[in-house]
C-alpha cells in the first residue's frame, strides 16, 4: 500500500508543470491584482516578487486540490491585506520622508 507520502510524489510527478511555468503563467494576473491596490509600478513589482517567492518557498505543500492559479491567488491576497510586513520600508522610514 503506498503511503500517503508515495502518493505526492507521485502526484507531483505525474503533474507536469514546473515553477518556471507557474511564474510565466500568473505573473502578470498577480502583478494586476497588486497594481489596482497600490500606488507604484514598484511597490506592486515588489509584492508580486514576494508573492512567487512564497510560492517557490511552499510549491511541495501544493496538494493539487485547486487550480494553481487559485492557490497563487490565495496567497497573493494573504500578502495583498498585510503588505507591511513585506515591504522594506515601515511606517517609521515613510513617515520620515
Amino acid at each position: 500500500m503506498e503511503s500517503d507520502r508515495q502518493k505526492k510524489v507521485t502526484e507531483r510527478q505525474d503533474c507536469d508543470i514546473t515553477f518556471n511555468e507557474l511564474v510565466l503563467q500568473n505573473h502578470q494576473k498577480i502583478y494586476s491584482l497588486f497594481r489596482r491596490v497600490v500606488s507604484t509600478h514598484e511597490e506592486a513589482d515588489d509584492l508580486t516578487q514576494e508573492t512567487f517567492i512564497k510560492v517557490y518557498k511552499n510549491f511541495s505543500r501544493f496538494k493539487f486540490q485547486s487550480s494553481p492559479y487559485t492557490w497563487i491567488y490565495r496567497i497573493a491576497a494573504t500578502i495583498k491585506d498585510n503588505p507591511s510586513k513585506l515591504t522594506i520600508e515601515g511606517p517609521l522610514e515613510k513617515s520620515k520622508k
